[in-house]
């Protein structure tokens, strides 16, 4: 091989390297979107309404790209749930270093959750128990937060906010029953979402306060 001809050849290879990068970034660029798109409509109508080719469509790409990058509904929504739990962790992990205490590490949580949930379709929370990976995952999830929801409610107990008469690992157990049985069951029609969550999320969480604790809670609601 000649000098030229190994010249030619190194070129050539920087160029297809060069293309291989730019079509990375640019699946990448639209993976992002896709998500934030998906995101913003399973939330709005719920996931079975929802139709790949709709996302496609407003988004200006081609059916074939979008199942290049998400074989199907059940990933794209997996994917869509692993950057939302991401950003759920994330958002914890700063009340946790940012809050006083308990109350206020709850009052962001709760506040956050009731802003969400109102933008939120009911049918949001029953379709995701139709997709089995998508459960799988947020079992996993579920299973890897247990030392902090345990850590909450000791650091309560140490802050004398929370009782110390209570099995907190029994409460859980409790909380989790009651999530698993309003995504296997649909929402009763005369309550919205956030009156769902206020009155077992709210409730539960007062029920396990000190005086002095209900008196935080009750000046942040």
């Amino acid at each position: 091989m000649s000098f030229f001809d190994f010249l030619y050849l190194c070129v050539k290879i920087i160029q297809l390297m060069s293309r291989a990068e730019s079509s990375q970034s640019y699946r990448a660029a639209v993976r992002k979107k896709v998500i934030n798109v998906a995101n913003s409509e399973f939330a709005r109508q719920g996931v079975s309404a929802v139709k790949m080719d709709d996302i496609a469509s407003t988004l200006s790409v081609s059916k074939r790209t979008l199942y290049e990058i998400f074989g199907n509904k059940e990933d794209l929504l997996l994917a869509c749930m692993m950057e939302w739990m991401d950003k759920e962790e994330e958002r914890r992990n700063k009340a946790i270093c940012s809050s006083k205490n308990v109350i206020e590490q709850f009052l962001d949580f709760y506040h956050a959750k009731l802003k969400e949930m109102s933008k939120a379709s009911p049918m949001l929370y029953t379709d995701i128990v139709k997709y089995p990976k998508v459960m799988a995952y947020m079992e996993k999830v579920r299973k890897r937060s247990l030392d902090k929801d345990y850590e909450f409610f000791k650091r309560g107990v140490e802050e004398g906010l929370f009782r110390s008469d209570v099995n907190y690992m029994l409460v859980m157990q409790f909380a989790q029953a009651i999530v698993d049985y309003l995504l296997s069951h649909a929402v009763p029609k005369k309550a919205t979402v956030e009156e769902i969550f206020r009155n077992v999320v709210l409730v539960t969480i007062r029920g396990l306060c000190t005086s002095k604790g209900i008196s935080l809670l009750d000046k942040g609601i």
